[in-house]
């Protein structure tokens, strides 16, 4: 374990041994040494995500809210000049940080323009364990760039 201490949190890297169905997985804690707090988090960021696609649950690290009064995401892409649909956020939940759910605990969509890059922030109320993060491109033939999302959790 590996720990960075940047007041008010203390960051904690390590490995996850105790159900990894591929070898070993990288678990990351952020712990508060003092509230109110407010912290933001990178959970995704692909370069491209192609026409048609919805990104993995692998791509997501688990975010955990164990602890979490509040919670806003925020999602940022780059859509090409010919596209016609957006980007819509899918958010899967877990009780435990290993399985998550199939059906989508919150959805929304990213406000479409072609040719721009748009950011929307969107304040949630979960009241779970773990969630993690897919972003599926709503376009049939356009690809869309820079992806990513931003998890700002407080207490």
């Amino acid at each position: 374990m590996h720990s960075l201490y940047e007041p008010p949190f203390v960051y904690l890297y390590h490995t996850l041994r105790y159900i990894s169905k591929k070898g070993e997985d990288l678990g990351v804690q952020v712990l508060a040494t003092s509230t109110p707090f407010r912290l933001a988090m990178p959970v995704l960021n692909i370069n491209r995500l192609s026409a048609g696609m919805i990104s993995s649950l692998n791509f997501c690290p688990p975010i955990s809210l164990e602890h979490i009064s509040s919670l806003a995401l925020t999602s940022e892409c780059t859509y090409d000049t010919q596209t016609k649909a957006g980007m819509r956020i899918h958010m899967k939940s877990s009780p435990d940080g290993i399985n998550y759910d199939t059906k989508d605990l919150y959805t929304f969509d990213n406000y479409f323009e072609p040719g721009k890059t748009i950011r929307k922030t969107v304040e949630l109320s979960p009241k779970v364990m773990f969630i993690k993060v897919l972003v599926e491109n709503l376009s049939e033939k356009q690809v869309i760039n820079d992806v990513k999302l931003t998890a700002t959790l407080g207490h």
